[in-house]
């Protein structure tokens, strides 16, 4: 038997009446079933929860600065490390880094822990160093090396940031 022959004899074998009254049956029942939802509309959507933000950017157990990919969620902070590693640590013992964290866990004064307002060295021009910050008329400003930051707090009228 060839495959059209095959398909004439299921179609032939087919009650095309019947089949047509189920589908109205089915397409009816669908309907019923639709309306029997309620469509509830709340407004817009609200706006996704911000990502939560690390307490610190120094390491705790390190000392260094901390890779914000590699936290740990401790006394209900988000606390990140240099080294996924490290976190085990904090796990195991916390007690040796709870004064770290304390310390971390609160600005230091003078804006210290604010996130500087340059990207560019008012002395040379180039690329800063976040390790190399200080505070000028309640900013943070941050210098491509120490030498540079030396310069700017002897005389910073001299070069003042934008």
């Amino acid at each position: 038997m060839t495959p059209e022959a095959a398909k004439a004899l299921a179609d032939a074998r087919v009650d095309q009446e019947q089949a047509a009254r189920w589908e109205a049956e089915i397409r009816h029942l669908q309907a019923r079933i639709q309306n029997q939802y309620v469509d509830v509309h709340l407004g817009a959507p609200l706006a996704a929860a911000p990502a939560p933000v690390p307490i610190n950017t120094v390491c705790p157990v390190s000392g260094k600065l901390a890779d914000r990919t590699k936290t740990l969620w401790h006394d209900e902070k988000l606390v990140c490390f240099l080294l996924r590693r490290l976190q085990g640590e904090l796990r195991k013992d916390p007690k040796p880094h709870l004064a770290r964290l304390a310390q971390l866990a609160n600005a230091p004064p003078g804006g210290l822990g604010a996130k500087p307002v340059n990207d560019k060295c008012p002395v040379s021009g180039k690329e800063v160093d976040l390790s190399q910050t200080s505070v000028f008329e309640g900013k943070v400003i941050a210098f491509c090396c120490a030498k540079c930051k030396t310069t700017f707090e002897s005389d910073p009228n001299h070069t003042r940031p934008a």
